[in-house]
C-alpha cells in the first residue's frame, strides 16, 4: 500500500515517473507493486490538480502564448479501426496549454480532443485565471478554433495574432498573420510554448514518439499531465529564470517540493476518509430511523 511507504520513498517515485521513467521500470528500480505506483501518481495528480485550479487564479499577463501537443491513448487513430477490443476513449489525444511569456507560467491547460467544444472549454478555464488590460497579446498557431474562441472570453481591444508555419521548397516558412486588434510589441512568437512542449516530451515518458510507454487508459494520461503541470510551475527550477515560474509569478515565495506534495497527498486522503466515514455513519443512522 501506498501509505506504508514513508515520505521519501513516495516522493522519489514521483521524481522518478518526472523523469521520463516507466512505471514498469520504477518498480524493478524501487521494489515497489505496480498498483503502488499507479495510485501513487492518481492521488498525486487530483493533489496537484485542486492546487493548480486554487492557486493559478488572478494571474496578471501581458503575453500570452498557446499551443496544442498530440498525443495518444491505447492506439493511434490511424490504426482504430482494425482493433476488434478498444477502449471508447482510445486514439489521439491533445493537449492543450497557455503559457506566459515572461514568467513561463502555464496558465492553463486541457487534455481532451482537438475540436472546437475543447478549444471554447480550454479558453473559458484560461479566462477565468489572468488579469489583463487592452495591451494583452495573445499569439497561437493557425488552429482555426482559436479566434472565435478568443473573441467569445477575452474584451475587445487585445491583440491576437496567428503565426502559420509552412514548408516551401523544403524551407519552413512562417507567415504572422494579425486576427484582431492592433500590434504592440515585436514579440511575435509561440517559441516559449513550444518550449514547454518539447520539455513535456523530454519529461513525460507517455509522449515520447515511438515508444511502447503510451497511456493505456485515459486517466492515466490526463495524472501525468496534471503531475507534470505541479512540477513545472511549482517545484521544478527553470533554467532561464533561475526559479520556478510560480515563484517568478509571485504566486510562491519559494518552489514547492516532492515532499510538500506528498504530505498534502496524505491531507487529502484523510480528509476524503474522514467525509466517507461521516456519510456511512448518516447512511447507518438513517437506516435505524
Amino acid at each position: 500500500m501506498v501509505n506504508q511507504l514513508d515520505t521519501g520513498k513516495r516522493a522519489k517515485i514521483l521524481y522518478l515517473l518526472l523523469e521520463g521513467n516507466s512505471m514498469r521500470g520504477i518498480c524493478r528500480m524501487e521494489g515497489v507493486n505496480w498498483r503502488t505506483v499507479e495510485k501513487l501518481q492518481n492521488d498525486a495528480a487530483r493533489a496537484a490538480r485542486r492546487y493548480h485550479r486554487k492557486y493559478v487564479d488572478a494571474v496578471a499577463v501581458a503575453t500570452i502564448q498557446m499551443d496544442e501537443l498530440w498525443s495518444f491513448c491505447y492506439a493511434k487513430q490511424k490504426r482504430l479501426a482494425n482493433l476488434t477490443n478498444q477502449s471508447t476513449t482510445a486514439g489521439d489525444v491533445w493537449t492543450w496549454l497557455a503559457l506566459e511569456s515572461d514568467t513561463k507560467l502555464i496558465l492553463s491547460y486541457r487534455v481532451d480532443d482537438r475540436t472546437d467544444r475543447s478549444c471554447r472549454r480550454f479558453m473559458k478555464d484560461l479566462a477565468q485565471r489572468v488579469e489583463y488590460d487592452e495591451d494583452l497579446e495573445i499569439f497561437t498557431d493557425g488552429n482555426p478554433s482559436y479566434p472565435r474562441a478568443i473573441r467569445k472570453y477575452f474584451r475587445d481591444g487585445i491583440s491576437y495574432s496567428q503565426l502559420v508555419k509552412t514548408i516551401k521548397d523544403g524551407q519552413p516558412m512562417i507567415k504572422d498573420r494579425q486576427i484582431y486588434g492592433k500590434r504592440r510589441s515585436n514579440r511575435s512568437t509561440t517559441s516559449y510554448v513550444e518550449r514547454a512542449n518539447l520539455t513535456v516530451r523530454m519529461s513525460n515518458r507517455r509522449y515520447s514518439r515511438k515508444t511502447s510507454a503510451f497511456s493505456k487508459k485515459i486517466e492515466n494520461h490526463r495524472a501525468s499531465v496534471d503531475l507534470f503541470i505541479m512540477n513545472y510551475n511549482w517545484i521544478r527550477v527553470h533554467e532561464t529564470l533561475g526559479t520556478a515560474p510560480a515563484v517568478a509569478a509571485r504566486l510562491a515565495r519559494q518552489p514547492y517540493s516532492l515532499e510538500r506534495l506528498v504530505r498534502r497527498i496524505d491531507r487529502m486522503n484523510a480528509r476524503e476518509r474522514r467525509k466517507k466515514q461521516r456519510r456511512e455513519k448518516r447512511r447507518i443512522r438513517f437506516q435505524i430511523k
